[in-house]
């Protein structure tokens, strides 16, 4: 799944790690607090130390987001 977040103000590698991010969240299955787990801060924090993790909101925004691309991208493919 590529989507494209450009108006994500971080930068490229930001919107690249922004993209995984929010991949992983929907296809696992992960509850949208996984951003919020210390543990899971504290390993990013040391993976990628410059990078401020997207908040609630933001993650499920992007979620909706690329939900709608798909489902558009399906309606027409099926037409």
């Amino acid at each position: 799944m590529v989507i494209l977040f450009l108006e994500y103000a971080g930068g490229e590698r930001d919107i690249t790690v922004t993209n995984a991010l929010v991949s992983m969240i929907a296809k696992d299955d992960m509850p949208l607090s996984t951003t919020s787990k210390e543990g899971f801060r504290l390993f990013y924090s040391k993976l990628q130390p410059l990078y401020k993790l997207p908040s609630i909101p933001t993650v499920t925004k992007k979620i909706e987001m690329a939900y709608e691309e798909l489902r558009a991208k399906f309606a027409k493919d099926t037409l």
